[in-house]
């Protein structure tokens, strides 16, 4: 067992004193009186504390805490029922679980309501137009659902009468002018022919069907195979 050993400083200062006397010659025989010193006493004043007198709270007495107000702030509303037909496209199962929370919008109120920059939004329209799409007719919609005990979230956007697969083009050449470009690549996921972007452990996956994209953020490919099966 290795053992520290710890020179404290009165230890180094009784060494060193006694080294000092190793060193000094004397004849032999000869002895040598070393002169007493007294130690004077020093009296050490004593010190009163004042005593502290905390103030007692009388029986029966109660205090009030002041009161604060919190400031309020509002939440854009929406109709969240604004496009029966896309809410009835939503599954009502994924995995054999319920399908919860379905919601559907107007896509320009979001927008607006969020304060989305102008030029965003003139971008957003010029490319609807191209694409031979009223931007006005635009809807969202939003679901959760529960895959492998992980709750997820499809989201859709529909434009009646418009292609869906030139809308998702419209939304990468959008995402491209906006500085946040993606690189979509086509492959065959959960029975549906998709566009996949960042594809990898964790992808964002696009499925036109009709006038309906649909779209899975962020998921592993288990997941999103799982959830577009269940998609019409």
């Amino acid at each position: 067992m290795n053992r520290t050993l710890l020179i404290l400083p009165g230890t180094v200062a009784l060494a060193a004193s006694i080294a000092l006397g190793a060193c000094t010659s004397t004849t032999p025989g000869t002895s040598v009186s070393v002169p007493s010193v007294a130690i004077p006493s020093i009296a050490i004043p004593s010190i009163a504390l004042p005593s502290i007198v905390l103030p007692s709270i009388p029986a029966g007495e109660s205090f009030a805490l002041p009161s604060f107000a919190i400031p309020s702030f509002s939440i854009p509303s929406f109709n969240t029922s604004a496009d029966p037909d896309l809410a009835a496209k939503f599954p009502t199962t994924v995995d054999g679980q319920p399908v919860t929370n379905v919601q559907t919008f107007r896509f320009m109120e979001i927008l607006a309501a969020f304060q989305t920059p102008q030029t965003q939004i003139d971008q957003f329209i010029a490319f609807a137009n191209q694409a031979g799409i009223d931007p006005n007719s635009i809807t969202f919609g939003t679901a959760q659902c529960k895959v492998g005990g992980s709750d997820e979230s499809i989201q859709a956007i529909r434009s009646p009468g418009g292609d869906a697969n030139r809308f998702i083009q419209s939304l990468a050449a959008i995402a491209q002018a906006t500085g946040s470009p993606i690189t979509l690549s086509g492959a065959n996921v959960g029975g549906k022919n998709v566009q996949v972007a960042n594809p990898g452990d964790s992808a964002d996956y696009y499925y036109p069907n009709g006038d309906t994209a649909w779209f899975l953020s962020s998921v592993d490919p288990t997941t999103a195979a799982t959830i577009l099966s269940a998609l019409p």
